[in-house]
This record gives structure tokens, C-alpha cells and sequence, in this order.
């Protein structure tokens, strides 16, 4: 093989383990992670957290393990498995191999050599060792002063930023998780259901949980929803809350870089909030320290929160900023609230439910009789529609969610496209939805043993009922919320779909280590490009959803019906009495 052969096939690699290991990483700022730390994988892998704000790499991990398969496969080496184990056997005689190559003032001697052949002989052994596993990755971390120094300086490209934005919303989902184990499992599934997607944003004075629960308790109080609304829901419509969640990340942008007057790009807010964990106040307070001049003065011009307030809510889109902006300047916010160094409790849920729910409504204002759906019949249809898919959507991810004997509160996540290890095959059972049939769906949902508080647990259904399928199995365990400075367990269906779902840790899976495996040895449907594309394009919109029909008021949703008057060729008052 040519030595321009080995050169690409090692570049492969390195770019095969990092958008193996990372979500949300595109081959493009992958390849720039290395220029700037100049091929060093490890250095690169510290490049990436250290912009993500983690230090949770362990190369001993299975999402580790599977980057580095996958990095031999991309490289061509004959026996994957090998490798592995060779690399993490060499891993963990790091110091002692350490102790011979650091001192670079001297040559090393001829003993020295010996030396360093009998320690790699002994790690060619394949024996390894867990704490010295964990003490190689600790000893190849680089300073501080080194990373300033090899840290990208080009301008970030337009997929950096992206790349960035969805891990900061996986983060932000989260915290919807948190709160939706908080509410009240009645409430939450005749009444919350709509208004945590409609406004239950994650920005405002306290806490992202915090403020999330505040503003979907007030949301419902202020503008309660029809009776047909408050019907029982186990679901919280994933699009409704991908948007919802996708509007909190427009509001923390928005109002962080509306408090600087505006000398901060999207990128560098975003970078901002992922240090402070999307808590805008801690991200205000870094960035004003970082924005002082010599004297200690600002040199911006900040804006008062009651403004920040108003921008915040318009950025992301909220329903009646207006009324939010009143409500953030008043005492009532905070009140049944404990103090923000405290982890809210059930009880602090319940005590600012019924301190909330003495709100009174905010007043409706009336369309024009034109621009009514009720004198539209099409509008009415478009409405009927919409509802109809959506039940039928929650019924049918309802009856493949068998797992065991639990008290289901909401069901938090689905994705029902998700393959065996054979990929998705050709078949009319989908159409037309699709030609093709998908063999699995991931759940997330909240549930309880009798008596107990919601947990978080993970389900892999089998979708189907025809003889191919009777010897599919089901599967469902606990999982936790991942921590913010944790690796990520990955799944590649469920990237591609857009959807946040967390997956078990060291348990099998379908969407996992193989089909990466095939991804890079180009054995697969879906590309590293094509997932990011595709997500990106998913969670990136915070347009109207199905769910907007379901929760349809006339009286107040008036975006909605100018959006579809307007497609349908309704035309505005205004039009229709011009000459």
C-alpha cells in the first residue's frame, strides 16, 4: 500500500472514531477538530468535550469501544476485535509507559528501549485494568494553556453552531424530563398535556425546571384550554414538545444575546449556555465578567430583565408574550417556590398549582366571522384531519408499549422507526406511509409502582404481528436522565429521527454498535451526514404541529388560523373590501 493510501485510510479512521463516539458531530467540523490538534485523537476528543462542556471520555467505555471498532473497520485492518483489545491493554500500562517517553530532555537508552519492549510485550497480553484504564485517560489529558493554544480559531461554520445547538437541546430535554416527573401524574394528564407544549418554555427567573413547571401551571391557569380539551392524555406530543424545547432554546439565545446589546453571535451564546447548563442567569453573570473592561466596567450596554423578559418570550415564539412579561415582573413567580439553591419537591409542585391556579383567566379577543374555521369547511377538515392522525398515532404507540406490571404516567418519547440489524426491509404493511417495514419502536416513559414516584424507563416494542416477527422480543428496563457531564449512549435510528430518547447503559439494543459499524464500512442506508441533515432539519423547526389542531381554540389561536386562512385562500378583511 502507498504511503498516501495509509494517510487516508488513517484520516478515515480518526473521523470514523470521533463521529462514532460523539453525537451531533458532522464529518466537516469533525475533520477541524483534528487540524487543530493536529491528528492527536485524544487531543481532538478533548477539543470536542471542552467545547460541549463534558469530561466524561473513558476509553474503556462501550461507546469507546465501539469508535474504536469502528475505527479499525475504517481503516481496514484485518482484525477489528484485536485492535481493541490491544489498545486498551496498551491503555493501561499508559504510566508506566509515561514514565520512560515524558522526560524528553534525554535520548533514550538502550535499557530504556528493553524496557519499553517488555512493557508493551506484556500489554500485547490483552490483560487490562480498569483503574489504570481510568488513570491513562486522566494522564492524557492535556493543560489547560495547551487547549487555549489548539483551540479552532477560524470562524465557526454554520454546522459547528448546529452541531453545538443539538447538544445544548438534548440538555434542555432533560430538564423537561425532570419536570414532567414532577407534575402531578392527574394533572399532567387531563390539563398539562397542552399547555406544557404551548408554553411550558424553560426560560424565566428561576431554574430551567423551575421555570418550565411555572410557566406550564400559569399557561393553563391564564388561558385554560376548551372542555374538549381536557381529555386524558399518557402522551406528551413529541412534536409538540421537540418544538416546545427547540422555542426554550430560542429564548435563552435571544435574551443572552439581547442582554450583551447584541456583541454576541448565536454561536458564542451557545457556548455560553452550555457552560451554565441552559441556566440563562449563570451564562448573564459569566458573560458580563468576560465583557468588563480593565476597570471592572461593562462594556455593553445591559438590558433590564422586564425588557429581557419581552424579548425572550418573542424569540420564542410564545403564545401572548405580553401577558408572560406581566407576569415575570410580578411577585407571584416565585412565591410558593423554595429558594434556587434547592431541588424542587413534589410538595413545591403542588403548593404552586394551587397558588397559580387562583389566576385569573386573561381575556379573549374575537376573530372577524370571515375568518372563522366554522365558516370554512375546509379549515373544519384540515382541523378533523389532523386530530384523527394524532389519536390514531397515540393509540397505536399505546398498544405496542407491553411492558411490565407499572402505573404508566406519560409516555415522554417514541420512535417507531427502527430497524433490525438487517435494516429496514421493502414491504406494503406500512403504506402509504411508507414502503418500508420497520421492525421496532424506542420508547421513553415516566411510571410508578404503586404508591411510588415516576421513573424514567426505556422500551424496545416489536411493531408488528406477522410470522416474521414472532420471534422479535420486546424489552423495557429503568434509565436514568443522563447527567450533563456524562457519554452519551447513542442510538442511530433514533438520531436520525430527531427525537431525544435516553437509552440504557451496557445493554443491547437495536440502532447501536452494529449499525455503526455498517455506517462506516458504507453497509448502511443512513450516512454520519445523513443523520445530522435529518435531525437538523427536525429539530430545528418550531413551525405549527399536529398537535396545534388537537389543542385548536379559535378564540385565541390566531397565528394558527391566519397560517391556514392563508393557505386555503381565505383572504384578510382588509382585501377583501380594497376596490
Amino acid at each position: 500500500m502507498e504511503g498516501g493510501d495509509r494517510g487516508v485510510l488513517l484520516l478515515d479512521a480518526l473521523v470514523a472514531f470521533l463521529v462514532c463516539y460523539f453525537p451531533h458531530l458532522p464529518t466537516s467540523v469533525a475533520l477541524r477538530y483534528l487540524r487543530a490538534a493536529k491528528a492527536d485523537l485524544l487531543a481532538a476528543v478533548q477539543l470536542v468535550e471542552t467545547d460541549r462542556c463534558v469530561c466524561a471520555f473513558r476509553i474503556d467505555s462501550r461507546t469507546a469501544r465501539t469508535a474504536l471498532r469502528c475505527a479499525a473497520l475504517a481503516a481496514g485492518h484485518p482484525s477489528p476485535d484485536e485492535l481493541v483489545a490491544t489498545t486498551l491493554s496498551l491503555a493501561s500500562l499508559a504510566a508506566d509507559v509515561s514514565r520512560l517517553l515524558l522526560p524528553q530532555t534525554k535520548r533514550l537508552s538502550v535499557a530504556d528501549i528493553e524496557q519499553l519492549r517488555v512493557i508493551l510485550a506484556r500489554g500485547s497480553l490483552g490483560c487490562t485494568n480498569p483503574q489504570e484504564l481510568g488513570a491513562f485517560v486522566d494522564a492524557s489529558r492535556l493543560p489547560a494553556g495547551s487547549m487555549k493554544n489548539m483551540a479552532i480559531k477560524d470562524e465557526p461554520l454554520a454546522t459547528h453552531t448546529e452541531s453545538l445547538q443539538r447538544v445544548l437541546l438534548e440538555r434542555i430535554h432533560g430538564f423537561y424530563l425532570q419536570a414532567l416527573a414532577l407534575l402531578p401524574r392527574h394533572d399532567l394528564r387531563h390539563r398539562y398535556h397542552r399547555s406544557l407544549v404551548k408554553a411550558g418554555h424553560l426560560y424565566g427567573p428561576l431554574d430551567p425546571v423551575s421555570n418550565i413547571i411555572v410557566n406550564t401551571v400559569w399557561y393553563d391557569a391564564m388561558f385554560p384550554g376548551l372542555k374538549e380539551h381536557k381529555f386524558e392524555l399518557a402522551m406528551v406530543g413529541r412534536s409538540a414538545l421537540m418544538r416546545a424545547e427547540r422555542c426554550s432554546l430560542a429564548g435563552l439565545v435571544g435574551g443572552l444575546r439581547a442582554f450583551a446589546g447584541d456583541n454576541l453571535s448565536e454561536h458564542d451564546a451557545i457556548c455560553y449556555l452550555l457552560q451554565s447548563n441552559a441556566d440563562l442567569w449563570a451564562a448573564m453573570e459569566a458573560l458580563e465578567a468576560c465583557l468588563r473592561n480593565p476597570e471592572g466596567d461593562p462594556t455593553f450596554h445591559c438590558t433590564v430583565p422586564s425588557k429581557l423578559y419581552r424579548i425572550m418570550a418573542d424569540a420564542a415564539c410564545h403564545p401572548n408574550p405580553g401577558a408572560l412579561q406581566e407576569f415575570y415582573a410580578s411577585d407571584r413567580v416565585s412565591e410558593p417556590l423554595p429558594p434556587k439553591s434547592m431541588l424542587l419537591s413534589l410538595k413545591d409542585v403542588e403548593s404552586t398549582i394551587r397558588s397559580l391556579s387562583r389566576t385569573t383567566p386573561w381575556p379573549c379577543t374575537s376573530l372577524k366571522p370571515h375568518q372563522l374555521p366554522s365558516q370554512n369547511e375546509r379549515f373544519k377538515s384540515i382541523i378533523s384531519r389532523n386530530k384523527e392522525s394524532f389519536h390514531a398515532d397515540y393509540k397505536s404507540l399505546h398498544r405496542k408499549l407491553k411492558g411490565p406490571e407499572l402505573v404508566i404516567h406519560v409516555i415522554c418519547g417514541a420512535n417507531e422507526y427502527v430497524a433490525d440489524s438487517c435494516g429496514p426491509e421493502y414491504s406494503s404493511i406500512n403504506w402509504p406511509r411508507s414502503h418500508l417495514k420497520y421492525h421496532y419502536s424506542h420508547f421513553n416513559f415516566l411510571a410508578s409502582s404503586a404508591g411510588g414516584e415516576p421513573k424514567l424507563f426505556f422500551a424496545e416494542c416489536v411493531n408488528y404481528e406477522e410470522e416474521s416477527d414472532k420471534m422479535r422480543k420486546t424489552m423495557c428496563c429503568p434509565v436514568v436522565v443522563p447527567a450533563t457531564d456524562s457519554e452519551k449512549v447513542r442510538c442511530l435510528y433514533c438520531e436520525y429521527s430527531g427525537y431525544s430518547i435516553v437509552h440504557p447503559v451496557g445493554m443491547n439494543y437495536h440502532g447501536g454498535d452494529i449499525d455503526f459499524e455498517k455506517m462506516v464500512l458504507g453497509k448502511h442506508t443512513c450516512t454520519n451526514e445523513c443523520i445530522f441533515n435529518r435531525g437538523m432539519l427536525v429539530t430545528d423547526s418550531m413551525a405549527f404541529t399536529e398537535e396545534d389542531f388537537v389543542y385548536f381554540d379559535p378564540k385565541r389561536d390566531h397565528d394558527l388560523v391566519k397560517a391556514v386562512n392563508t393557505c386555503i385562500g381565505v383572504k384578510e378583511a382588509s382585501t377583501e373590501m380594497a376596490p
